[in-house]
């Protein structure tokens, strides 16, 4: 059985530049087919552990979060200053006087 966990997981962690943790079940369960894959991604979207296989485990990766928060903006790169607030509006919270 393939899983696309391990792929969105990976996307999710470059798109967004953070780790990410995505643990799965593993095995059957109430006739539905779990097949682990569990990892941990780092923020350029490469596996540092795992994906697991297909049997019940624990996997471990080294996450400097430090760094992180340090490379998370610059004078190029902002999550905040990059939004397009001009199409937000009223119903999404948007309130133009409350930057």
């Amino acid at each position: 059985m393939k899983s696309f966990g391990p792929v969105l997981a990976m996307s999710a962690a470059h798109s967004n530049g953070i780790y990410i943790a995505a643990a799965d079940r593993v095995g059957i369960e109430r006739y539905m087919v779990f097949p682990g894959k569990s990892l941990i991604v780092r923020t350029a979207g490469i596996p540092i552990a795992g994906p697991a296989d297909d049997t019940e485990q624990i996997i471990y990766g080294d996450c400097n979060f430090a760094k992180v928060r340090a490379h998370g903006t610059n004078k190029y790169n902002s999550s905040k200053k990059d939004r397009r607030l001009d199409v937000y509006d009223e119903f999404l919270g948007y309130d133009p006087l409350n930057l």
